[in-house]
């Protein structure tokens, strides 16, 4: 005899204009032009314009090396994208960094070519 299966947990869902906006938010944040970001990840800087302004959806792949070459830790990428939404205001990005400085170190790896792509 099978038992019914329980329903699965709604999970909490980002849209890709939200990772696009996460991903400018971060980029400002640390004061990068796409041409710097650019220089330290290796993604062409008309790609990231794409994502940023959600032209194209970035792969799983891009968006880990940004934001791991900008020494953020995946998890707090998702808690900082709900930020965003939560506020709606880049004004209010210092208060998630305050909040995050002890575990977040925001200076980008400065070596090119670090993380494979």
């Amino acid at each position: 005899m099978s038992h019914p299966r329980p329903p699965l947990p709604k999970k909490d869902t980002i849209k890709p204009f939200q990772i696009a906006n996460g991903l400018r938010a971060l980029r400002l944040v640390h004061g990068l032009s796409l041409h710097n970001l650019q220089s330290i990840t290796g993604i062409h800087r008309y790609t990231l314009e794409a994502y940023e302004h959600n032209f194209i959806e970035p792969s799983a792949s891009d968006v880990f090396v940004i934001v791991s070459t900008l020494r953020m830790p995946i998890s707090h990428f998702y808690q900082f994208i709900k930020t965003l939404e939560e506020n709606k205001k880049e004004d209010n990005l210092s208060l998630f960094f305050e909040k995050k400085k002890s575990t977040l170190n925001t200076k980008p790896a400065k070596e090119k070519g670090h993380f494979s792509h």
